[in-house]
């Protein structure tokens, strides 16, 4: 999603297309694929050689080859974990400039794998580690989602953050009718959506054994592509959990506001900014609210812990639309905001190489 719609902004910003290129093993289609490991093993391997991401060996050779070929005088590398390339760029093309955008403090994530005891994970925080550094201190312009991301950056290596570009959410928001599909929920409802990642599941337990049970005017619909495997797990007459959903814009609509206890992981929740998009008003935990610091109380209604989110829960209306969401939206997570910042970041690199 990220190097996606990255990708779309700097390319209306420059005015022609850009070479877009994939580390990945089943890339999108339109872009460039670059060879990867193809097993943990080999992950391993890369790792203690100094890559991350399932680079290779062989994929370090075929981006060589393919600056050699198109000798861009900008790289815009969409994540931290690819550092170990920015020597290679400044070897073959040294004029060439870089910016380097954030989407984590991967390390960190990888520390708390560690911390955890899952010990595999052991070669992947060295190397990653040595990548986010030279990304941080090699790059010309570095950019981080949000605040506490940039001083963690800073505090770890040393580079002051150039600019934030915090998450981009392309407009969905479809004009229809009010109301949420039968079969789901008839009930008013808080809407929790996250896929079936480490941090959601700890949410849903939140949700089951905490919250639902103080709830008396609410259900909550969590819906997300694998929480249907948690349905029997998470079961309490106040929380209805379903699967993938393929258009959320109906539970959106029909939701009286958003809910997201999220208290571990990493970056910016794009689920909030989707709900913001939708005029919702969203009852976040503090670590959910990353990011979100510039929105209205109205918009972000901050809960610490299960008497918060229950008093925040009590405080709303029956109003299903939340004006001041939607435009917080607007200025600060639409196309157009980030298209706005993208022009001023590519601006001030313009500058230095004029």
């Amino acid at each position: 999603m990220f190097a996606s719609t990255n990708l779309k902004l700097l390319e209306q910003v420059l005015g022609y297309p850009v070479t877009a290129v994939a580390v990945a093993r089943e890339p999108r289609a339109g872009v460039v694929a670059v060879p990867t490991t193809q097993s943990r093993l080999g992950t391993a391997v890369a790792n203690i050689g100094g890559l991350c991401a399932t680079l290779s060996k062989a994929g370090v050779q075929h981006l060589r080859e393919l600056l050699m070929r198109e000798r861009p005088t900008l790289v815009w590398l969409d994540t931290s974990l690819l550092g170990a390339l920015i020597p290679v760029i400044r070897d073959l093309l040294p004029s060439a400039k870089i910016i380097c955008a954030f989407q984590n403090v991967e390390a960190e994530l990888v520390r708390q794998r560690l911390l955890a005891r899952h010990l595999h994970y052991l070669p992947a925080w060295y190397a990653t580690w040595q990548n986010e550094k030279r990304s941080a201190r090699g790059s010309d312009l570095t950019l981080a989602l949000h605040v506490r991301d940039a001083e963690q950056i800073e505090l770890r290596y040393g580079r002051q953050v150039d600019s934030i570009l915090p998450i981009i959410v392309t407009d969905r928001m479809v004009a229809a009718a009010s109301g949420a599909p039968d079969n789901v929920c008839i009930d008013p409802y808080l809407l929790f959506v996250g896929s079936a990642f480490p941090p959601n599941i700890e949410a849903l337990g939140f949700m089951c054994r905490h919250l639902a049970p103080r709830l008396n005017r609410f259900r909550i619909v969590a819906v997300g592509s694998g929480l249907d495997r948690y349905a029997t797990q998470f079961m309490h007459p106040k929380l209805v959990i379903r699967g993938f959903v393929d258009d959320l814009s109906a539970l959106y609509r029909g939701a009286t506001a958003v809910i997201a206890p999220i208290f571990s992981g990493g970056g910016m929740k794009v689920k909030v900014a989707e709900a913001l998009m939708h005029s919702k008003s969203v009852i976040a935990s503090p670590f959910a609210a990353i990011g979100y610091e510039a929105c209205s109380p109205e918009s972000i209604r901050i809960a610490h812990d299960v008497h918060e989110f229950e008093t925040q829960v009590s405080r709303l209306t029956s109003e299903h639309q939340n004006t001041q969401s939607r435009a917080d939206y607007q200025r600060f997570f639409s196309y157009e905001a980030g298209l706005r910042q993208v022009r001023d970041i590519t601006a001030t690199l313009q500058l230095e190489m004029s």
